[in-house]
Order: structure tokens, then sequence, then C-alpha cells
């Protein structure tokens, strides 16, 4: 546990993100999905991935990210739902993967890596 300790204050200072999640609930009959109020999530760290594709006839640009989120650091550390929206910087992103980081050698979570995907 000390050298976790050690290792949030390493961290802490690279947490430099605020992102807002609106988590999704349902989707309607028409395909129309639904989502909760947003909740402003703090000290969490977005690293975006921009994919540049060219064929003969078309160009195109795909924008990924991955919101990492530490227990203990990032407030509110609360469990994320794939499908839900994530807004950072002005743009939504989906959830389409979420992963869990426990600490070594006990069944501790430290911490969240959300993969995100730009939405349209």
């Amino acid at each position: 546990m000390r050298n976790i300790k050690q290792l949030y204050k390493k961290i802490k200072p690279t947490l430099i993100h605020t992102v807002e999640y609106q988590e999704y609930t349902v989707q309607d009959r028409n395909h129309t999905a639904s989502f909760k109020n947003g909740v402003t999530i703090e000290h969490c760290r977005v690293d975006m991935t921009r994919t540049y594709t060219q064929t003969a006839s078309t160009e195109s640009e795909s924008i990924s990210a991955v919101l990492f989120m530490v227990n203990g650091l990032s407030t509110p550390f609360t469990a994320l739902k794939e499908k839900s929206k994530v807004i950072y910087n002005g743009k939504t992103y989906r959830i389409y993967k979420i992963l869990d980081n426990y600490e070594p050698f006990s069944n501790n979570l430290f911490s969240y890596e959300v993969e995100l995907i730009n939405e349209g």
C-alpha cells in the first residue's frame, strides 16, 4: 500500500482534465438513446488519438481517446457505463470499452481506462 500512495503523488499532477459524463439509460422503439443529466468528473486525463486514412476516392479522419480515472484522485470515482457520452473540450464521445485496473497483489480497484470514440 505504501508504494501505491507514492504512485498517487506522482500521478496526481497529470490528472489535468475535467469531463462531463452522461449515463446511457435506455433506447426507445425508435432507436433513440436516452441519457441521465450530466455529471462533472474532475481530476482525470484524456489522451487523444487521430487516425487519418485515404483511399483513391475518399479521405477520412477518426478520433478516439482514452479517459483515465484514478480511485482516490478522480472525483467522483464511479463505475461508468458503455454507450454513455463523455463531453470533453466541447466534443462528444461515446464509451465503447471500459478496463478495470486493480492494485498489484490486492483486489483493490486502482483505476479505470475508458476507451472513447468520436460521436459523428
